[in-house]
């Protein structure tokens, strides 16, 4: 029973990891890597799931800081001034969702809603630097 529990947790992080694919060729090397965490038997437990999505987020929110430079430095005076309004209220945007998350799932019982919490947390980092990543291509397209 607990094996079906993880196999079934394990595939619906997988089809959140995947969603928003169909737009990229190829999966990001994060959403690789985390994939690949995953699937270790020892990571096969809620904390080591919740460590694998962990450090996932983190190179997101690396990926996201570079492409927020990347377009910074791209932009003139105005776009800048915009974008920085715009990532410090996405930045308290992802402050009030995570509280949200972690009000929500955290009420729920069984530890897989832990996991649940912190893989809907990376996919707002996920999306966020998507998200810079594309403005900064479409803003350097020549």
């Amino acid at each position: 029973m607990h094996l079906l529990k993880l196999t079934g947790m394990l595939s619906i992080l997988f089809l959140n990891f995947s969603s928003g694919q169909e737009e990229q060729t190829a999966k990001h090397p994060i959403d690789v890597r985390v994939e690949q965490c995953l699937a270790i038997d020892s990571n096969q437990t809620t904390i080591g799931m919740i460590t694998c999505i962990q450090t996932a987020m983190a190179e997101w929110d690396a990926e996201m800081n570079k492409f927020y430079k990347l377009l910074l430095e791209t932009l003139k005076t105005d776009g800048q001034e915009k974008l920085r309004t715009a990532q410090r209220e996405w930045l308290d945007y992802r402050e009030k969702e995570s509280e949200f998350i972690n009000t929500m799932y955290g009420n729920k019982e069984g530890t897989m809603w832990k996991i649940i919490a912190a893989d809907s947390q990376n996919n707002i980092v996920r999306q966020r630097a998507i998200e810079l990543k594309s403005y900064y291509t479409t803003f350097t397209f020549d």
